[in-house]
């Protein structure tokens, strides 16, 4: 499968703005002949999660109008589109950080809400955690996607390691911890014998905050992938899912994870600390 990944150098808060840059780099994967195309975390708006700026930007599901018009873009383009944006219903206190898949035939969906906010930087104060695993299917790979913070917990992916061939990880995450960035993905990739997929922005917030490009794909054994074709925000990958099957036949080791196992051993410490 051949995939773009856009390293969004984002313009803060400028919904618009950064819609009509999307149109752009879809119109170039569709010219490198890709099959599935994907953005950076929060797309339109930068990693904004000032209270107020989240409460009067936050979209409602059945009235989104970012979900609307990637849904035209997947449409006309004819290609499958992976974005971020924050949804919050009326009745909901805080809103979600999430994922949504856009497809040419079926419009688009959530598919993923972040399980794990960013306490650090406050967005646990406005974002609520999502509780469930964000997976598809694109012919005949099967993807699991997470959200930046979601990265530095090994457990989160390893609860999925054997129901996907491909790892999603759309980020925004910046440059001072990059390095970060980097081994983690290599070791998420090492640990669950599937693709990796990072993809960063770039440019300066509007904190201030400086994001080098490090989007990437590493392979099920924790190698970089060469890009067919790198430009200062789009590279183009291929990917194969027969390399996923033969990683974990040639050195079959998640048939011997025991995760039950781990659990009773950590409540059994916790008793005994008690």
């Amino acid at each position: 499968m051949r995939i773009a990944l856009i390293s969004l150098d984002q313009h803060w808060q400028k919904k618009e703005l950064n819609l009509k840059r999307c149109e752009v780099f879809i119109k170039k994967a569709i010219a490198s002949d890709c099959k599935l195309i994907i953005f950076p975390e929060m797309t339109l708006t930068g990693f904004s999660i000032d209270s107020q700026y989240i409460n009067d930007s936050s979209e409602s599901i059945k009235e989104s109008k970012t979900m609307k018009h990637f849904a035209d873009l997947s449409q006309n383009y004819k290609i499958n589109i992976i974005y971020g944006l924050t949804l919050k219903e009326k009745y909901q206190t805080l809103a979600e950080n999430v994922i949504c898949l856009a497809e040419p035939t079926s419009g688009s969906k959530k598919i993923y809400s972040k399980v794990h906010p960013f306490t650090f930087a406050g967005e646990r104060k406005v974002i609520k955690e999502g509780k469930n695993l964000g997976l598809f299917d694109l012919d005949g790979i099967k993807f699991n996607t997470s959200i930046c913070y979601d990265l530095r917990f090994p457990s989160f992916y390893n609860s999925a390691s054997t129901l996907s061939d491909c790892i999603i990880c759309i980020a925004c995450w910046p440059e001072k911890r990059v390095h970060h960035w980097d081994a983690l993905l290599v070791a998420r990739a090492i640990e669950n014998q599937s693709y990796m997929i990072g993809v960063n922005c770039t440019g300066i917030d509007g904190n201030g905050l400086y994001y080098k490009k490090s989007s990437k794909i590493v392979s099920p054994n924790g190698d970089k992938i060469t890009a067919i074709s790198e430009d200062k925000e789009i590279d183009i990958y291929n990917i194969d899912k027969k390399i996923v099957e033969t990683a974990r036949k040639e050195f079959p080791f998640l048939q011997d994870s025991n995760p039950s196992l781990y659990l009773k051993l950590s409540n059994s410490q916790k008793l005994k600390e008690k």
